[in-house]
């Protein structure tokens, strides 16, 4: 099952969500998903940014798997920044992202960290 998953900027956890029916199946300090869609509504975005007040508009879709990986050494990480960018991008090189193969989050420190596996880099 593909669910839905968008940090928390409340709880400081990530929270998973059946989009389906809207319902949050739980938060969690750290998550891994396969076959994953970074996902932004533009619309609430822009509305976001116009408003000058957060909402939620942005994620990642995928399936969850129960795996923790040991260490992160070729995976790249990935940030969204609302007023900077307009998709998911690579911290390295700002390089526009839209799928991977797998991602895995955790909370680093407060902060939301998202480090991927298998990018693309064009909408498909």
């Amino acid at each position: 099952m593909r669910n839905f998953v968008y940090w928390n900027i409340y709880d400081k956890v990530f929270t998973v969500q059946n989009r389906e029916t809207g319902r949050v199946r739980r938060h969690t300090p750290n998550i891994t998903l396969r076959d994953v869609d970074f996902e932004i509504d533009q619309k609430e975005r822009e509305r976001m940014l116009r408003e000058n007040r957060k909402t939620l508009h942005a994620g990642v879709r995928g399936e969850i798997i129960p795996t923790d990986p040991e260490n992160l050494e070729g995976w790249t990480q990935v940030i969204y920044d609302p007023g900077r960018h307009t998709t998911f991008v690579t911290i390295e090189d700002e390089k526009p992202v839209f799928r991977a193969e797998l991602v895995h989050m955790f909370v680093k420190n407060q902060r939301a960290q998202v480090y991927a596996k298998g990018l693309t880099y064009e909408f498909v």
